[in-house]
């Protein structure tokens, strides 16, 4: 027997799991359950597990449901372990008559809900206000920050707690929903461009695993005969893929791809010419819709390019680029290649650095620059020097301290004049650079 606690326990958790898993696909290829299928060439789902959290999916009938509960008395006695339907919920499809919850309900005595709140920490429904939905993260946030002692903080130590807590808390929505408009400044991450980042992964994962079962069923559901990099946006999208269709911008600026069979290149919406460090297309596409992907531009028999054919269609210019990139293997497929690392696969760390060196996030350079160039607050957050001076200096450029010439400004009756020379108003510009006292 094993307890809590026994380093076997999370070994046989998988392997009940396994069991289970294998139950639920057995009563399903017998056809005597059927999953969801939310589009005609989706794949049917039937469950997701996630460690302890399970979904299981069949169709509202008495039949069904008499399955589901013999796979779940099945699975007790194999594995000794119960379901606790005190904690568990059910939820139906509209247009289920009350009379037929009730019946199933007595088969299964879980508890009916209108509809999932969070499934692994996240919504299930988005309604028009996202702030709402997402309100959530700003309450774990604060329950996470007012435990500490703040206030014994310094404010270099109050941003490093922002850093650690604030910023990491988020992180696991932001992988799949676009929630901040967030910008960047005293060294924090600009939330917005890392949102994006994060999105963008999930959006070359649906290009570069294209037989995963989250793959399969978006592409069934939103772009069936284009690929991911052609989707368009549509009425009636999920939150989730309207957030990872928005920051496919990310990918088809900084990747390239590497010719293969040519199937999958787009002629002239795909970068494939120029490659690194240029996506623009200088000839105009013609009318002739037979040149719509790379393949058509190569001959039948050989790994050659129709030399004729490219010449014909292109300007020189790109013609001559076009003949210089070697096909090397036509069998193999087409490779998308990010350009900013080394093996190029995508990563979160360089998707956010390209997006902050393209400087698409207007937002977050204006707070970041005011009359300073731009470049200016990354060379002052990277300065080897304690935290503490980096951010005295940030406050003195913002005018952020509280001299006397700032408190009398907020109305806090005191004298604005420097208490070392009394000449002048106390501003941060005579404390630093003006005042006898800090000139001796």
């Amino acid at each position: 027997m094993t307890g809590r606690g026994d380093p076997l326990s999370p070994y046989l958790f998988i392997l009940y799991a396994d069991v289970l898993s294998g139950l639920i696909t057995k009563a399903k290829s017998d056809h005597l359950i059927h999953g969801v299928k939310i589009a005609p060439s989706a794949p049917e789902i039937s469950q997701l597990l996630f460690a302890d959290d399970s979904l299981m999916f069949c169709r509202a009938t008495v039949e069904e449901a008499n399955v589901i509960h013999n796979i779940i008395l099945t699975y007790q006695r194999a594995s000794g372990q119960q379901v606790n339907f005190s904690k568990s919920e059910m939820v139906f499809s509209k247009g289920i008559s009350g009379d037929l919850k009730k019946d199933i309900a007595n088969i299964l005595p879980i508890t009916i809900k209108e509809q999932f709140s969070k499934y692994l920490g996240m919504p299930t429904v988005m309604g028009r206000s996202k702030s709402q939905v997402f309100n959530f993260i700003q309450e774990k946030i604060w329950n996470k920050l007012k435990g500490w002692k703040e206030k014994n903080l310094s404010f270099a130590g109050r941003s490093t707690l922002i850093k650690a807590v604030a910023q990491a808390i988020p992180t696991y929505l932001m992988s799949s929903f676009l929630i901040l408009k967030g910008n960047g400044g005293m060294g924090f991450r600009d939330l917005r461009a890392f949102n994006e980042a994060l999105l963008a992964k999930q959006g070359w994962r649906l290009i570069t695993q294209p037989s995963s079962l989250v793959a399969q069923v978006l592409k069934a559901k939103y772009y069936p005969k284009d690929q991911f990099l052609e989707a368009k946006s549509k009425n009636q999208m999920s939150y989730s893929w309207r957030s990872i269709l928005q920051a496919s911008w990310v990918i088809k600026k900084g990747s390239y791809w590497t010719i293969g069979s040519g199937d999958n290149i787009n002629t002239w919406t795909d970068n494939w010419i120029h490659q690194r460090g240029n996506t623009t297309m200088w000839t105009p596409q013609p009318l002739n819709p037979n040149y719509v992907k790379v393949k058509n531009l190569m001959t039948n028999s050989t790994n050659e390019w129709n030399t004729h054919l490219i010449n014909q269609i292109f300007i020189a210019h790109e013609a001559q680029q076009i003949l210089k990139i070697p096909i090397i293997d036509r069998t193999q497929e087409d490779t998308l290649t990010w350009d900013g690392t080394m093996d190029g696969n995508y990563s979160v760390k360089s998707g956010y650095k390209a997006i902050m060196d393209w400087g698409i996030n207007t937002d977050a350079n204006k707070a970041n620059s005011s009359n300073n160039p731009k470049d200016f607050w990354p060379k002052l957050w990277n300065l080897n020097v304690p935290p503490k001076h980096s951010h005295l200096i940030w406050r003195i450029i913002n005018n952020a301290l509280p001299v006397k010439g700032n408190i009398f400004k907020k109305g806090i009756q005191c004298d604005p004049l420097c208490p070392r020379c009394s000449t002048t108003i106390e501003t941060c510009h005579h404390v630093f650079l003006e005042c006898d006292w800090c000139l001796r």
